[in-house]
C-alpha cells in the first residue's frame, strides 16, 4: 500500500487565481507531458463546465528553452536561505544566476520541482533564449497608471506586467512574467516571450490534483510513464469539452471527487490477467499493463493512435471505478460478445454480415448488461465508443 494512498488533494476551485508555488508547479508539470519546455499560469480565471473554474496559462515551446540544473548551493546567493515554497525567491535566484554566471539569456522560469539526489537538493531553470524572448524594465509611475500602487503584492506584480503588455505595447508580446529582481518601490523588471513562440491554454483547476499523482516503477519504460500521463489530461479534456451526457450526474462527480481529486499512485500491473489496467480503490492506486500498450504503439502527433485512444479509454474507465462504478467479470470471448460495444454510447452496433445473414443482431444479455455499466460507458467520452 502506497503511503500517499487515500490522499484528498484540497486545492481551492473558489480562488483560482491565487498566487502560491504549487500552482506554478501544477503549469509547469502539465506543460512538460504535454510536450512543452516550460509554462506558467496568469493567474486570470474563467468558469468551468465540470471542474469549478479554468485556470489561464502560457506553454512555452521546446526551442526557446536551455535547460539546466544546479545544487541549492550554486543556485542561490544566500545557500540554506532560499525558501523553495515561495515562488518570487526561486524566480528571483533564477534570474539573478544570468548575471552571476555571465550567461546570455533573456530570463528564467524554474520547472519548481524540489528533488534530492545523493542528500542534496537540485533545482533545475529553464533559460529563456533572447530570440524569442525580451526583458523589459517598466516604471513605477507607469506602473502605478495601470492602477497597481505600491507595495506590489507578487500576485500584482504578475497581473501588472501582462496589463503593460495590452495597454501600453498593444499585445506585442504573448505573455510574461516579473523576475522579482525589483525593489518594492522601484520599477518592475519583466521576461516577455515573443508571439509565436508559445502558445495559450485554459485547463481546469483540478489539475492541481492531477499532476500530483505518483508513478512508481516504470523506470524501465519512462515513455510508457508519459503517455499515462497525457491519458489522465486527455480525459480531464474530454469531461471539460463534452457535448454528450454518457454518465449521469452523480456518476460524473463521483468519477471526480474519488477518482480524479485524489492522489493517486500509478504502478505497473504485475498479474496474470490479459487487461489493460486495474483500479485499487481501496489504496488509491492505478495499474497498468505495459504489454498490451506495445512499445511504438502509443502516439499523439501527428493524430492520436489507436492504441493511444485505448489507453485514454483505460484511463477514464478505471476512473471510474475509483469511483466506485462496477461491472462483473464476463468471459469477452463468448460469440459476438464485442458486437455489443458501443451500446452504453447509443450507437448504432456495427453487424457482421458474415456471422448474421439475417441482418439481425441479437445482442447477448451478458454483453448488454456490461456494455451499460457506468466504467464501460465513461469510455464513451473518448471518441464516443468503447473498447
Amino acid at each position: 500500500m502506497s503511503e500517499n494512498s487515500n490522499t484528498l488533494y484540497n486545492y481551492n476551485a473558489e480562488s483560482p487565481d491565487e498566487f502560491r508555488y504549487h500552482r506554478l508547479l501544477t503549469v509547469s508539470r502539465y506543460c512538460d507531458v504535454e510536450g512543452f519546455a516550460a509554462g506558467f499560469p496568469l493567474f486570470y480565471h474563467n468558469p468551468s463546465k465540470v471542474f469549478g473554474q479554468k485556470l489561464q496559462i502560457i506553454k512555452i515551446k521546446d526551442y526557446v528553452v536551455d535547460r539546466r540544473e544546479f545544487t541549492e548551493k550554486d543556485y542561490s546567493r544566500q545557500p540554506g536561505r532560499l525558501n523553495l515554497d515561495v515562488v518570487s525567491h526561486i524566480i528571483r535566484e533564477g534570474n539573478a544566476l544570468i548575471q552571476r554566471r555571465s550567461l546570455d539569456f533573456a530570463g528564467a522560469i524554474p520547472t519548481f520541482e524540489k528533488v534530492t539526489v545523493d542528500g542534496e537538493m537540485r533545482i533545475t531553470v529553464n533559460f529563456l533564449k533572447k530570440d524569442f524572448c525580451d526583458k523589459v524594465t517598466i516604471d513605477r509611475e507607469t506602473i502605478k497608471e495601470l492602477g497597481y500602487p505600491p507595495p506590489l503584492m507578487e500576485k500584482e506584480r504578475w497581473h501588472a506586467v501582462n496589463k503593460y503588455n495590452e495597454v501600453k505595447l498593444g499585445n506585442k508580446y504573448e505573455a510574461g512574467f516579473p523576475t522579482f529582481n525589483d525593489e518594492d518601490n522601484g520599477p518592475v523588471e519583466a521576461i516577455f516571450i515573443k508571439k509565436g513562440h508559445c502558445e495559450r491554454e485554459e485547463i481546469p483547476i483540478i489539475h492541481e490534483s492531477v499532476q500530483s499523482y505518483f508513478y512508481e516503477g516504470f523506470a524501465r519504460n519512462r515513455d510508457f510513464e508519459l503517455f499515462i500521463k497525457r491519458s489522465f489530461n486527455e480525459v480531464v479534456r474530454r469531461l471539460e469539452n463534452k457535448t454528450t451526457e454518457y454518465l449521469e450526474p452523480d456518476e460524473v462527480q463521483a468519477l471526480i471527487d474519488k477518482g480524479l481529486k485524489r492522489i493517486l499512485t500509478i504502478r505497473p500491473y504485475t498479474g496474470t490477467r490479459l487487461i489493460n489496467a486495474e483500479a485499487h480503490p481501496d489504496i488509491n492506486e492505478i495499474h497498468y499493463r505495459e504489454a498490451a500498450f506495445p512499445p511504438g504503439s502509443l502516439a499523439t502527433t501527428p493524430t492520436p493512435s489507436a492504441q493511444y485512444i485505448d489507453l485514454c479509454r483505460s484511463t477514464i474507465h478505471e476512473l471510474m471505478h475509483m469511483g466506485g462504478g462496477k461491472h462483473d467479470v464476463v468471459n469477452k470471448s463468448l460469440p459476438h460478445f464485442m458486437d455489443a460495444a458501443g451500446l452504453g454510447c447509443k450507437r448504432n452496433i456495427v453487424m457482421d454480415c458474415a456471422h448474421n445473414p439475417t441482418g439481425h443482431l441479437e445482442i447477448l444479455p451478458e454483453a448488454a448488461k456490461y456494455y451499460l455499466t457506468s466504467p464501460l460507458r465513461a469510455e464513451c467520452y473518448i471518441d464516443g465508443n468503447q473498447t
